[in-house]
């Protein structure tokens, strides 16, 4: 069993890490920016074994990728997690875990936390929305139909949380 305590998920505070990591592309619609510092991200994934086990997908969008990120003035919770979720150009798998199970709740000491149930480092999985698509650690993930410059969120990208706790939950 693996505990992780984690602050509840905010678009205010998302926004405030992209701010402070990347700068807006002037050129191209609103919402899209150029990441100027690494940004450490999350995704969630399904095993490649017989058994299909949820795995967490941490990776870095390295500086000079370029991402999506809509709904840039959105207050906490306004529009839910999928104002969250965000795409970027390309991305390196750092780690992949898979897991059995996850829960949220609070600790003892009132503080919010994640348990994860028999967490084990695997080297690839693929995506929760094209099952051919796949994640391996150590290697650069790209779209396979390119980054496109459309206000969707959920078009061509590399598809991303700046959090646990949304990645493990979408």
């Amino acid at each position: 069993m693996t505990i992780i305590n984690y602050k509840e998920p905010s678009h205010k505070v998302d926004m405030r890490y992209i701010k402070a990591n990347c700068s807006e592309i002037k050129d191209k619609p609103r919402g899209f920016w150029r990441v100027e510092n690494d940004l450490h991200v999350f995704k969630k994934g399904w095993s490649d074994d017989a058994f299909g086990d949820q795995c967490i997908i941490n990776m870095v969008i390295p500086k000079g990728s370029e991402i999506y990120a809509e709904r840039v003035n959105a207050k906490d919770y306004e529009y839910g997690i999928d104002c969250r979720k965000m795409r970027a150009s390309k991305a390196l798998v750092h780690s992949i875990v898979k897991y059995e199970d996850c829960e949220i709740g609070l600790m003892q000491n009132g503080k919010s936390c994640m348990e994860f149930s028999e967490v084990k480092p695997i080297s690839k999985c693929s995506s929760t929305w094209d099952q051919n698509f796949i994640y391996r650690k150590g290697k650069i993930a790209v779209p396979v139909q390119g980054f496109f410059y459309i206000q969707e969120q959920c078009t061509s990208g590399i598809h991303f949380f700046l959090n646990l706790v949304d990645a493990t939950m979408y």
